[in-house]
């Protein structure tokens, strides 16, 4: 269940009541009559009816003014999830995932994977598992849960979810969400596919058809989909320029979520021929500048929250505004050297290559050095002569 206590009152400050209201509003709209609650007011539905039954039913409900918990909600609302017949289905205290015959089974079978039980209870914790779909329509639904359910997490950071409708179901596996991508959009990201394998397949084929298909599949898009938000993390933080003031921390964020991971890849990515590139080679002699840019804006982080934490005063909002604009003040000038160096660039220059086999390394410098034993040599300019320069791109835009 994602945090948001920022955003909806917490089930568990509700009393039974305000589930029968929220009932009682929910048949109302279902009947096309006027209703009022002296508690609550309905700001939202969703779902359908067919054949007099609900279909992923749920509904947003904000304090009535006249109601004593109005001042006490801070503007918040309530989210409720109702099951097939319209009963309101409260979000249950967060504990440990059930025991998973199919998380305890991938495990065995993908050395390096570790494996994770799903929440299964119909409502929040089924409508939360459909988020995290990425490029593929979950075949559960709010109200109907699939027989089990697990993620996966891979060595190179693949995020993956396993779901088995039926014991006897096909197991499907999908890409999961990836984490730190912000809200931008990734439209032109290609997501990765689903592989099914009939039940009982034998551990070799599930192992061959994660390992070898879809967890390649999975690198790539998620290459790309940091590639894109880093772009567009930098040039909004361009766009912004010296106006630290108005800068949103979450770009800031953005970066710090996916330029470590960018800068990782890039050094393994690259080849000997990307060193003698006069376009490529000067961008990756400063990737350590980038890399000590990260860690400072990492420190600057990591001392913002343990000040919000323990300082005198922290959760006052004063306090805490201050502490805002120090972290922003302090952070903004690393921020904008990022968004102008190049690690957007180099991020996109390997891109083919990730997901692809590793090229073996010694193969590849011999043919390096073939390769510049064979470019022509040039006549060195006359003495006092300027040397000649190769322009260095700026940093793409990326399209929206």
């Amino acid at each position: 269940m994602p945090d948001d206590t920022n955003l909806y009152i917490d089930h568990a400050d509700l009393r039974s009541e305000d589930f029968t209201a929220f009932e009682k509003l929910l048949a109302a709209h279902r009947d096309r009559v006027p209703c009022t609650d002296p508690d609550w007011e309905s700001v939202m539905f969703a779902g359908h009816l067919s054949d007099g039954k609900w279909h992923e039913p749920s509904a947003l409900f904000t304090p009535s003014r006249r109601s004593a918990r109005a001042a006490s909600a801070a503007e918040k609302s309530v989210l409720v999830y109702f099951d097939e017949d319209g009963r309101a289905l409260p979000d249950r205290p967060r504990g440990p995932a059930p025991d998973s015959a199919l998380a305890t089974h991938l495990a065995e079978h993908l050395p390096l994977w570790s494996a994770e039980p799903c929440h299964l209870t119909p409502g929040r914790d089924l409508a939360d598992l459909q988020d995290e779909t990425w490029g593929w329509r979950a075949p559960w639904t709010t109200t109907a849960a699939p027989h089990d359910a697990a993620f996966l997490t891979g060595p190179a950071g693949e995020r993956l979810l396993a779901v088995q409708m039926g014991e006897d179901s096909p197991l499907i596996v999908g890409a999961a969400v990836p984490e730190g991508l912000g809200g931008y959009n990734l439209g032109s990201v290609r997501r990765p596919g689903t592989v099914s394998l009939a039940a009982g397949a034998a551990p070799a084929a599930l192992a061959d058809a994660i390992n070898d298909t879809l967890a390649p599949q999975y690198q790539r898009a998620l290459w790309e989909a940091r590639t894109v938000v880093m772009g567009f993390a930098a040039e909004d933080i361009r766009d912004l320029g010296a106006a630290r003031s108005r800068s949103p921390w979450r770009h800031v964020e953005t970066i710090l979520a996916n330029g470590p991971h960018l800068v990782t890849g890039i050094r393994a990515a690259t080849v000997a021929d990307d060193h003698l590139d006069p376009l490529v080679g000067p961008q990756l002699r400063t990737l350590h500048t980038t890399a000590d840019t990260l860690a400072r804006i990492q420190e600057i982080r990591t001392a913002w929250k343990e000040a919000a934490a323990t300082a005198p005063g922290a959760e006052s909002a004063p306090e805490r505004r201050r502490l805002e604009e120090l972290r922003d003040h302090q952070a903004w000038p690393y921020a904008v050297q990022l968004a102008n160096g190049p690690l957007p660039d180099l991020a996109a220059h390997v891109t083919a290559r990730i997901g692809a086999p590793v090229p073996d390394p010694d193969e590849t410098a011999r043919a390096a050095r073939a390769r510049s034993a064979r470019r022509p040599t040039h006549a060195s300019p006359p003495t006092g002569a300027a040397p000649a320069t190769t322009p260095q791109p700026g940093p793409r835009r990326p399209t929206r």
